[in-house]
């Protein structure tokens, strides 16, 4: 019996042209709240409200001239459940940190990212490249449940045929 509310923003800044710069910044952001008030007490030590508050700050840089897109996303996050009074409740993380080089024909990644393999419609079959969290078990859709890893992403790509290759030194 637990109810809960999401409220997003998003803010998409405008490319600048071309000629007055050598690079493209891309800015979206979203802020998320959800907070749990059980509606019946079934046993004192059940937790009876919980919230999860997040803003997500997302940037990709593009450097068209050196075909290079670097991404870097973060996090601040607060979580607390109505009986836990401590001061370690908020957390800054850097989720993502990546470079893209890509080509006609190829692209290559290297640095902290997420990738998914198959649909995502939370089934985890084929799945099994970044790890997940299930810190608030499966109320998180799968996307915001991954947890970006350090590896190296090769894609190729032409008119018939996409493989993708990766290389993770540290699997998790």
């Amino acid at each position: 019996n637990s109810a809960f509310r999401r409220h997003t923003m998003k803010h998409r800044s405008m490319r600048m042209p071309k000629e007055a710069a050598a690079l493209a910044w891309e800015r979206k952001g979203e802020f998320f709240v959800r907070a749990y008030q059980e509606a019946t007490e079934d046993n004192a030590y059940e937790d009876t409200q919980a919230y999860d508050t997040r803003l997500r700050l997302e940037n990709k840089i593009e450097f068209p001239q050196q075909d290079a897109v670097l991404t870097m996303n973060g996090e601040v996050r607060y979580e607390s459940f109505a009986w836990d009074k401590t001061d370690d409740d908020t957390d800054v993380l850097l989720r993502e940190a990546f470079l893209e080089i890509r080509k006609e024909k190829y692209s290559v990644n290297i640095g902290r990212q997420t990738v998914t393999w198959g649909k995502l419609d939370q089934v985890v079959v084929l799945d099994r490249v970044s790890p997940q969290s299930y810190r608030w078990f499966v109320l998180n859709d799968k996307e915001v449940r991954k947890e970006p890893t350090f590896m190296f992403k090769y894609d190729y790509f032409n008119d018939t045929v996409q493989a993708e290759g990766i290389y993770l030194p540290f699997f998790k």
